[in-house]
């Protein structure tokens, strides 16, 4: 069970089933191409979803190591990555964390070597700071997700290739009927497919309301879609 308060600011726990983590662990394991020698370097509190699935289940999986630190600070995180004995390929962040690595005196990504991409989510990374990221020659994956579904969007590895959707991710945009709206059109992302939850720990009203009659998960974020399938998140459907 994973705590968490969404915008709402009222705590909720989701019930996350091992059927969950192993889809998020294969949904990330896809987009970060994740290998068995793979080495993830874990800040994140194992009470959040970066934590507990992200930075586990998906190098876990693939027999690949992870390296769990007493929690994140810059200077310790910004050796780590330059470290060669340790060999990080992937370090998730929130877009803060991020920031906190770049302003520290120790920073220099190009001593980074073993690192495949510097991932990002939790909060909006706005475009000048990817784009600043990848003329440093870091590559920076930014992507969407949540507590309820795990990773659902990605940015791909290489900026001229389309990740898309992770894989075993089914993404519809409703209007307030729940009818699917037209590209370029602003409405609502629904889920469905193994990641998603079942529901919130002895909030059966709430579990009720956060689906859909036949089964979709209603995420409450805003977004278009264009004809290509490019996804943009635009707001919380509260706000």
């Amino acid at each position: 069970i994973l705590y968490t308060s969404g915008t709402s600011g009222q705590p909720k726990g989701v019930n996350v089933t091992e059927a969950n983590a192993f889809a998020t662990a294969v949904n990330f394991g896809v987009i970060g191409r994740v290998g068995h020698d793979s080495v993830f370097l874990c800040d994140a509190p194992m009470f959040h979803v970066i934590g507990l699935i992200t930075n586990l289940r998906p190098v876990l999986l693939k027999g690949g190591t992870v390296l769990i630190s007493a929690g994140f600070d810059p200077g310790d995180t910004n050796r780590r990555l330059a470290d060669p004995a340790l060999g990080v390929t992937h370090y998730f962040c929130v877009p803060q964390m991020a920031r906190m690595l770049r302003e520290h005196p120790g920073f220099a990504p190009r001593l980074w070597t073993s690192l495949l991409a510097l991932f990002t989510g939790g909060a909006p990374n706005p475009a000048a700071d990817v784009l600043w990221w990848l003329e440093q020659g870091v590559p920076m994956v930014d992507g969407f997700g949540m507590t309820e579904a795990g990773t659902v969007l990605g940015m791909p590895l290489e900026a001229e290739r389309i990740a898309g959707k992770a894989p075993t991710v089914s993404l519809r945009i409703v209007d307030g009927a729940g009818t699917d709206v037209a590209p370029g059109e602003t409405g609502e992302i629904w889920l469905a497919g193994p990641n998603v939850t079942p529901g919130y720990w002895n909030r059966p009203q709430e579990t009720a309301r956060a689906f859909s009659e036949d089964g979709w998960f209603r995420t409450g974020d805003m977004a278009r879609r264009d004809e290509d399938g490019f996804v943009t998140l635009v707001d919380r459907r509260k706000d």
